[in-house]
């Protein structure tokens, strides 16, 4: 085994490691789709009993899920501009997953415990801004993944690498899944809907790719 063979392979356990991650840490997550719901979101707060634990959890899983995904151009035949492109992509998406997480870890409940103490509406405004511009921020993050997912299908065709299947799959679903974060900005309770359908199907892509990459 070569030393491009061994990088792709262990971005590959990366990838399906970080994806599983995600899904359990989200299912422990308060259920919050609208970034200008500031009361909803607070009382999801509030009713969470693991909101640290589970953000701890995300942010490995992400930080394995978004580096899995950077090892993309070792497992492609001939890495092109658009597997690079992607690969930068992710690495946006990965600064912006830091931040929101971080922010998440430290500053949401650092003032909500003021919120809670002292009930002054100034406080509030600032926990409501700073969970706007986190799940925002988030919506964004993901929807630079689902562009980057798309590269690696148009990457794929040109390579003729992987089944017809595999390459729209990833060239669509990517599309769609950027797509469908579009439409929840134009209605946010859209999103218990739409982004299942549109963002689960780039997302179980990239556990294929990493079951590919390790078998590779």
């Amino acid at each position: 085994m070569d030393r491009n063979e061994n990088f792709h392979r262990i971005s590959g356990f990366f990838i399906l490691i970080g994806a599983v991650g995600m899904v359990i840490a989200t299912l422990y997550h308060p259920l919050l789709v609208d970034p200008f719901n500031g009361i909803r979101a607070f009382d999801g707060y509030t009713s969470s009993n693991n909101w640290t634990t589970d953000h701890i959890g995300m942010l490995l899983a992400v930080s394995l899920w978004l580096i899995g995904l950077m090892g993309y151009p070792s497992f492609i035949i001939n890495p092109s501009v658009k597997s690079k492109t992607a690969s930068i992509l992710i690495g946006v998406s990965f600064a912006l997953w830091m931040t929101i997480l971080v922010a998440e870890l430290t500053m949401i409940p650092i003032i909500g415990e003021k919120v809670m103490r002292v009930e002054v509406d100034e406080t509030f405004i600032v926990w409501e801004a700073v969970f706007a511009l986190g799940l925002l921020l988030g919506y964004v993050a993901m929807s630079v993944i689902w562009l980057a997912v798309a590269y690696f299908g148009w990457d794929l065709k040109k390579n003729n690498q992987g089944s017809t299947l595999f390459q729209y799959s990833a060239y669509i679903g990517g599309c769609l899944g950027f797509v469908g974060i579009l439409i929840t900005f134009f209605n946010y309770e859209l999103a218990y809907f739409v982004l299942p359908l549109t963002n689960g199907i780039p997302f179980l892509w990239t556990m294929v790719l990493g079951w590919k990459m390790i078998r590779a």
